[in-house]
């Protein structure tokens, strides 16, 4: 938990952050938790050493050379009115773009795993996530997390690769609203658009890569509250494409 039991002890240190990472309030106020906001959320729940050591298990090089991507999904059973959550390794076949969950995915909350850095073809893979992990996110783990929960937030999704690693956050109070995508269309306007920013050895620009994610999740998804971070076991910041100025503005999490 955060350690946000005292005030500040003068005026001049309201706005402050203090040691422990809270942020500091005025004298007669209750210090507001930043685990409450999107990015104390995201950092929550590396804040779980259970999920912070399945994600260093996959934020490894050896697993980004493999022919076949790896994870694991946190699932949530109730019993007796009292929840309790396990974490499952998952594998996908040999030369393979995805890691299947369970058929049935009742109580799957959270779900890691790699992006391989090449296909068994030899060909450079996209390091960012992809259209199907987006729909997994939305119509899977947000969903059960609001199911067991009552919190849509507590759901997670880590696409982990050499070039970063993301999370997937839902921030909005209530389900997502006009999940009748066409995943068939998105994927072909995804691949068109990684496909021009593919340079000449076919390798793509990491900054690149970001850049034109963070805008087909604006422009082509637009879910109101999804959002998608950059993180570290230690540090997070949300990536955010503005339209205005056609640049990728990421705002780091205190």
């Amino acid at each position: 938990p955060d350690d946000c039991s005292t005030n500040a002890t003068n005026p001049s240190q309201v706005g402050l952050v203090s040691s422990t990472g809270c942020n500091i309030g005025v004298p007669t106020e209750t210090i507001i938790r930043p685990s409450q906001t999107p990015c104390g959320k995201v950092k929550q729940k590396f804040v779980d050493t259970r999920i912070k050591d399945q994600f260093n298990s996959l934020n490894k090089q050896e697993n980004f050379q493999k022919n076949h991507e790896v994870g694991f999904y946190e699932k949530a059973t109730i019993v007796n009115g009292s929840i309790t959550q396990s974490f499952i390794s998952a594998s996908g076949p040999p030369c393979s773009h995805h890691v299947d969950l369970p058929s049935v995915s009742t109580g799957i909350t959270g779900f890691g795993h790699t992006h391989n850095d090449y296909t068994c073809k030899g060909e450079g893979n996209i390091l960012v996530p992809s259209p199907k992990d987006i729909m997994v996110f939305l119509f899977k783990m947000v969903k059960q997390a609001g199911n067991v929960y009552g919190d849509y937030s507590k759901a997670y999704y880590f696409t982990v690769t050499s070039g970063g690693s993301y999370m997937l956050q839902y921030t909005g109070s209530t389900a997502p609203q006009d999940l009748s995508f066409d995943i068939k269309k998105l994927n072909k306007i995804y691949d068109n658009i990684f496909k021009r920013i593919t340079q000449s050895d076919g390798t793509i620009s990491q900054n690149d890569a970001e850049k034109t994610f963070a805008r087909f999740l604006k422009q082509n998804v637009n879910i109101d509250g999804l959002e998608v971070y950059k993180v570290t076991a230690d540090t997070a910041e949300k990536m955010e494409y503005d339209p205005n100025t056609k640049t990728l503005v990421k705002i780091p999490c205190p």
